[in-house]
């Protein structure tokens, strides 16, 4: 798995994520492979199968724009896992996995951070949230460093490396960015 962060804090949003993939019991470190995709004025952080990421990058590919209320992001994430259910045959006596979709997404604009879970259900953040493999480890320290006089990008990093330290489907570094008006820059 992985862990995802996200926080709103101080008028910012940043969101966050470990580099490590896994396969099986087998630890792989891709430092070029980032788990944030950024599209449509919108940073999208991924953790589970990374064929639902890559399915992603494709799909969002066809939009222009994407609207930013949790109800646009609904349809459009409707849309997308009927999308991801067709090229994955899921439901099909080639694929009856019904985990094949298991994601968890953090959606962040420049002022709004959504959590997409599997089950398809959406959620606006108001502060933080943290997903994936190290959630729980990761949630404990944003408890703590978040009302903290460190920066945006520190309160990530020191997150997701507590969750490196805890989860075994974490590490490999961190890639962090702020999702800002015209640009979300690293």
């Amino acid at each position: 798995m992985t862990t995802l962060v996200a926080i709103k804090r101080n008028d910012e949003v940043w969101i966050g994520a470990d580099k490590q993939t896994q396969y099986g019991s087998t630890k792989r470190m891709y430092n070029k492979q980032s788990k944030i995709v950024r599209a449509c004025g919108f940073a999208f952080a991924f953790s589970g199968s990374c064929v639902y990421q890559n399915l992603f990058e494709i799909f969002v590919d066809q939009f222009s724009e994407i609207g930013h209320t949790r109800k646009e992001l609904f349809s459009f994430f409707n849309n997308f896992n009927g999308y991801a259910s067709e090229k994955l045959k899921i439901g099909t006596s080639d694929n009856n996995d019904p985990q094949a979709l298991s994601m968890h997404v953090i959606a962040a604009t420049p002022t709004n951070v959504y959590a997409v879970l599997p089950a398809g259900s959406i959620f606006d953040v108001d502060t933080f949230v943290a997903a994936g493999g190290g959630e729980e480890y990761a949630t404990g320290a944003l408890e703590c460093l978040y009302p903290s006089d460190l920066s945006n990008r520190d309160v990530i990093k020191r997150a997701i490396d507590i969750a490196s330290k805890h989860s075994t489907g974490t590490g490999g570094g961190t890639d962090i960015i702020q999702v800002t008006p015209k640009k979300v820059k690293a």
